[in-house]
């Protein structure tokens, strides 16, 4: 059902109030899109095909979607975690660089809440989840019993209303936050006994439920919900038409890509046709079948799945088996081809003219390929010819980075929550457990929490690059001097860590002194009224 759901979708939906299985159907729909299964049953693809007037046996030939996903995955948060959340040595990129003036504590238990939930990969989950379907899911998960703050990365389509009443089962606050949830999805208990979980999540309770019945029901004594919504683009309207679902990263152009496997679909065809189609023996007998070949092979590539495909497989297995034909005519007899009239010269332009089009759509599929060809080019110069590239990373990873610090926010105020009530597994008050003991539930409003995610570059600096950039800040600084005071040069020179500044203008203030100090001494000047000596 959820399948027939998904085809029978809208590419860009904006109806308002639409059902679970509409809204389950649409993200299976982009997820079959970066999977490259879409068209792959011809059956369960008819209606989709017909609402789009599309080739009937249109195969996904052409299909940048994973492309693009993990172009996403692999720059939202490029590089490594460290274990204490600073940077790493010898340049190595860290995933999440945090500001300098975020509290060095904080950064401890948000690095120990990334070993506990093994974010280096869930972080990567994340953002396919939302780049394919525009919309995912991240939930803390509060493990009392094993003393540990973690986190479930859940599929969008988990969400789920209630078929009974006016219940949704996501609501979100004007800036974004998660103010209720519930998930929902069939689960088997240890006997194998099948049944429908449902976990419903608001600011004052959690509450479990087996097939309706409520199993488990708890006060929640956080007073946040623990989770966070991410979007991948949020174009204010989703796939739900009231803006709590964002948009996946080929939004907008799977019409195009469409109508272009539809054209690369049947020249497809057509050349299959013109390899296999009948030939003809000029000759002085009479009109004839000279043999045939099996059409056993041919026919096996169309596997008979149901009764529409296995129809559908005969039917081509008898056209196929015809037009193998070799036939012999009488003397002088003019062959006319059989195969349609398609011809290249018109099908190629109008296929590059699409794929120009989709690449346009999306520069970040041809962002490397631009990169080997700059030799001579350096990192910083690159990116800035990558401009648009980098304005759409930019705003994919402000998205991410958004919801990130409010999932580091919670696990590190619940952690600091779960050390102080000493209950369980906390009781062990290990060395990483007591990385949450400066936090509580009300660190948040006293400014505790106060985090930010520093962008990361398009294209890292290599050596070269970096020794180059320092030695023209150098070269500025010293020609700002004497025309700007030692702060301001500092800043042309690129030092920009505190600690540092402070060490230098200190060390400049003693260069200073000791330097004023060999200057000889003025003598006092004389007054109008002495002479001076001969």
């Amino acid at each position: 059902m959820a399948a027939r759901a998904a085809i029978s979708a809208w590419r860009n939906p904006q109806e308002a109030g639409a059902s679970n299985a509409d809204v389950r159907g649409r993200l299976n729909l982009f997820w079959s899109y970066y999977e490259n299964t879409n068209f792959d049953s011809v059956a369960q693809w008819a209606a989709y095909r017909s609402n789009y007037v599309l080739y009937r046996n249109i195969r996904s030939i052409y299909n940048p979607t994973r492309r693009l996903v993990n172009f996403y995955v692999a720059q939202v948060y490029p590089g490594v975690l460290s274990e204490d959340a600073t940077k790493l040595p010898d340049g190595v990129a860290i995933a999440i660089p945090f500001s300098d003036d975020t509290d060095e504590k904080l950064k401890m238990a948000v690095a120990q809440f990334w070993q506990w939930s093994n974010w280096q990969s869930n972080n990567k989950l994340m953002v396919r989840y939302g780049g394919a379907t525009g919309s995912c899911l991240v939930e803390v998960v509060d493990n009392v019993e094993r003393g540990k703050i973690t986190t479930a990365v859940r599929w969008p389509g988990l969400l789920a209303d209630r078929a009974n009443d006016d219940s949704p089962s996501l609501i979100l606050d004007d800036v974004g936050n998660v103010k209720f949830y519930a998930l929902e999805y069939q689960a088997t208990d240890e006997k194998g006994d099948s049944f429908t979980y449902r976990k419903e999540v608001s600011q004052e309770s959690f509450i479990e439920y087996r097939d309706e019945k409520v199993t488990s029901e708890s006060e929640n004594p956080y007073g946040f919900v623990p989770a966070v919504w991410c979007k991948h683009l949020d174009e204010g309207w989703g796939v739900d038409g009231e803006g709590l679902y964002g948009a996946p990263a080929i939004s907008g152009s799977i019409g195009k890509i469409d109508e272009l496997n539809g054209i690369a679909s049947h020249a497809d065809d057509h050349i299959d046709l013109l390899i296999d189609s009948p030939g003809m023996i000029s000759s002085d007998g009479g009109v004839g079948k000279i043999g045939e070949q099996s059409s056993a092979i041919k026919a096996s590539r169309t596997p008979a799945t149901d009764e529409h495909s296995f129809a559908t497989a005969n039917a081509t297995a008898a056209f196929r088996t015809l037009r193998r034909l070799l036939f012999k005519a009488p003397k002088g007899a003019t062959w006319v081809p059989l195969t349609g009239n398609l011809q290249p010269e018109q099908v190629i332009p109008a296929m590059d003219h699409l794929l120009t089009e989709i690449e346009h759509d999306f520069p970040e599929l041809g962002m490397y390929q631009e990169l080997r060809k700059m030799s001579q080019v350096t990192g910083p110069g690159a990116a800035r010819m990558m401009g648009d590239v980098y304005s759409r990373v930019l705003e994919v990873s402000s998205n991410y980075d958004t919801q990130s610090i409010k999932l580091f926010q919670m696990a590190a105020a619940i952690g600091g929550f779960r050390f102080r009530e000493n209950r369980e597994g906390w009781r062990l008050k290990t060395e990483a457990q007591a990385k949450f003991a400066p936090f509580d539930l009300d660190s948040y409003a006293r400014g505790d929490l106060n985090m930010a995610i520093m962008p990361r570059p398009l294209i890292p600096m290599t050596e070269d690059d970096t020794i180059t950039l320092t030695g023209k800040r150098l070269e500025n600084a010293k020609k700002a001097q004497g025309i700007f005071n030692d702060e301001k040069v500092l800043e042309v020179a690129g030092i920009s860590d505190e600690d540092e500044r402070a060490e230098i203008l200190t060390e400049r203030e003693k260069e200073k002194a000791q330097a004023a100090a060999l200057l000889p001494q003025q003598s006092p000047k004389p007054n109008g009224d002495s002479q001076l000596i001969q």
